[in-house]
Parts: C-alpha cells; sequence; structure tokens
C-alpha cells in the first residue's frame, strides 16, 4: 500500500482492505468459476440461484460486520470484503451442493477431483491467456492508482466511485458475455457455425444498445448517483466529472468484454489478452501519466487516458473480430 500512496490514513485502511480481502479471495473468485460451469452446460439457473443466495448475505453482512451490532464487533472497511467473502462463500456452497446433487447436468462425486493430467493441462492451454489478461488488466490498475494518487484523496475517492458506478452499469455485458460464450462454443462444437455468428452478433447489438441507454442516464443524472454515494461539498464536482469521463467509454468497454466471450466460446483466448497488453500497457498508462503529470492536467488527464483507452481497445477487438473471428470460427467447428 505504500508503493501505491504516501497518504498514511489511506495506506492504514488500505491495509486493513486488502488483508480482509485476502482471507476471503477463494470464495469471491471461486463462485464464478461454478458459475461458468452452469452457463457452459446450458443450466443459468443453478448459478442464478446461488448468485441470489451470494447476494442476499453478503447485502447482510457488510453492513453488520463494517458496523458492528451487539456481540459483534464493528471491523470498519475491513468488514465490507470480509461481509463480501460470507455471501460467496455460501452461495459458492449452494452451487457445490447442486453439482453433487445429481440434479444438474454435471454430477460431481468425490473421484473427479483426482488430478487427470491431460485434462489439466488442456484446461491449462485454453485458460492461461484468460488469467494472463486479467492479470495485467488489474496490474495496469494498480500502476494507474499509483499514478493518480499524488492529485489526492477527492481524486482517489472519485475514481473509486466513478469506478464501481460504471461497473454496475456494465452488469449486462457481464451477463450476456456468459450468455454469448455458451452460445457460440456449443454451436461451434455442434457444427453450426453460421448459428454461432448470428449469436455473435445479435449478442453485440443488444449490448451497444442496453449499454448506451444505461450510460445516458448515468451522464445524465451523475450529480445525483454520486450524492448518493457519499460525495458531497467540494468532492462532489471531482466525483461529478469523473463519472461522466467514464461513462464515455464504458459502451466500449461492456461491449469489448462481450467480444472476448465470443473469441473464448470459440477456444479463441490470445486475442483478447494481445488487445489488453497492447492497449492497457502500451497506450492507456503512458497516456494517463503524459496527460496527468507532463502536461499537468492532473486527475481529469488520466481518467480521459482511461476512457480513450477503453473506446481503443473496444474497436481493435471488434476489428479483429470482423476480419479474423469468422475464418477462425469455421475452421474449430468439428468436420470443418
Amino acid at each position: 500500500m505504500s508503493l501505491i500512496s504516501g497518504d498514511p490514513e489511506i495506506v492504514r485502511l488500505g491495509t486493513s482492505y486488502l488483508r480482509a480481502s485476502f482471507a476471503a479471495v477463494i470464495f469471491i473468485d471461486g463462485i464464478f468459476t461454478l458459475a461458468s460451469i452452469f452457463r457452459g452446460a446450458g443450466e443459468p439457473g443453478f448459478s442464478l440461484a446461488g448468485m441470489t443466495v451470494n447476494s442476499i448475505v453478503a447485502f447482510m453482512a457488510i453492513p453488520l460486520l463494517a458496523f458492528g451490532a451487539g456481540p459483534i464487533p464493528a471491523l470498519g472497511i475491513a468488514g465490507t470484503p470480509l461481509g463480501l467473502g460470507a455471501g460467496r462463500a455460501i452461495g459458492y456452497s449452494v452451487m457445490m451442493a447442486f453439482l453433487f446433487s445429481g440434479k444438474c447436468r454435471i454430477h460431481l462425486r468425490p473421484g473427479h477431483f483426482l488430478p487427470r493430467p491431460a485434462h489439466l493441462f488442456r484446461i491449462l492451454r485454453l485458460g492461461w491467456p484468460v488469467g494472463g489478461q486479467n492479470l495485467l488488466e488489474r496490474g495496469a490498475n494498480l500502476v494507474l492508482i499509483g499514478i493518480l494518487s499524488p492529485f489526492g484523496g477527492i481524486a482517489l475517492a472519485a475514481w473509486g466511485v466513478g469506478v464501481r458506478v460504471s461497473h454496475m452499469s456494465r452488469m449486462p455485458g457481464f451477463a450476456l458475455q456468459g450468455a454469448v460464450r455458451t452460445m457460440v462454443g456449443q454451436n461451434i462444437g455442434g457444427n453450426r457455425p453460421d448459428r454461432a455468428r448470428m449469436a455473435a452478433w445479435v449478442t453485440l447489438g443488444t449490448v451497444f444498445l442496453i449499454l448506451t441507454a444505461t450510460t445516458s442516464m448515468l451522464f445524465i443524472w451523475a450529480g445525483q448517483v454520486i450524492y448518493f454515494f457519499g460525495m458531497s461539498g467540494e468532492a462532489a464536482p471531482t466525483g461529478v466529472i469523473c463519472l461522466r469521463i467514464l461513462c464515455v467509454g464504458t459502451v466500449f468497454e461492456g461491449t469489448r468484454r462481450v467480444l472476448a466471450g465470443i473469441f473464448e466460446g470459440a477456444s479463441q483466448t490470445k486475442p483478447p489478452m494481445i488487445v489488453e497488453v497492447i492497449i492497457r500497457w502500451g497506450f492507456m498508462l503512458p497516456l494517463a501519466y503524459v496527460a496527468g503529470v507532463a502536461l499537468g492536467q492532473g486527475a481529469i488527464g488520466i481518467w480521459w487516458a482511461v476512457s480513450g483507452s477503453q473506446i481503443a481497445a473496444g474497436l481493435a477487438l471488434f476489428t479483429w473480430f470482423v476480419f479474423g473471428w469468422r475464418r477462425q470460427a469455421y475452421r474449430g467447428a468439428p468436420g470443418a
């Protein structure tokens, strides 16, 4: 935390939050793996049940652990990831119960947990670009916070609220990403590449329209949204500017994630990773430093660099999809 910020209070609170997050990280990430299993099997209802339980428990546990009640001590900011982890742990357990119950298409037994090198190698071969992409994305975000932190706590707070609100507005994109990944994979596996291509285009059009509507509303009512999340007084204008700048790139960022799902459904996991490397590390971070520090634009220049990189990444992966995905999808179909 000291590498990210020189503010003692930010370091203290961030360290507390980070340690609590590590305590719950297995469940926080593991539940998404199980959700992908159900969606891949064409049974999203089981995933929805687990995620619903997760949300209800987390909704109650986060304020309870953060502020305390009765014999439960107030853990402050550390209560947020622990409450989230509690929700994810219970939702994770519900999904595991479904997998062992025999009520879904995938029926797990203890013997299935024995290592099978051939399967493990195949999973790693397909999955390492996705893992690398996520690592590069999170790493770039850490460096970005380091560039942003000298501009003060208000800038960091505005960034935190803006990112989380724009993340919420992209939720339809995450849902459609999981759906299109399954549809593309099943249709290519069933030797129906034309249907896979149709599903891809329909999903892209749908997510673009939905995200345009949601981000437009956020842009218009940015002041009310920022106030709802606790930013007021002299911090409010900064929060409004940050949210509106991020809204410009959110449509392209959400569409890019759906495009990534299309590539992954066709077992093409490298193109999203390549775009991630080039845009985030070769474009966003240098531009953020130049605009924010070298040119003296401060936090606003950094936020514009983020939004511009999201637009560039979305357009780059869309271009790759238009000119390269169809050929690869047909090549990957059985009997092609």
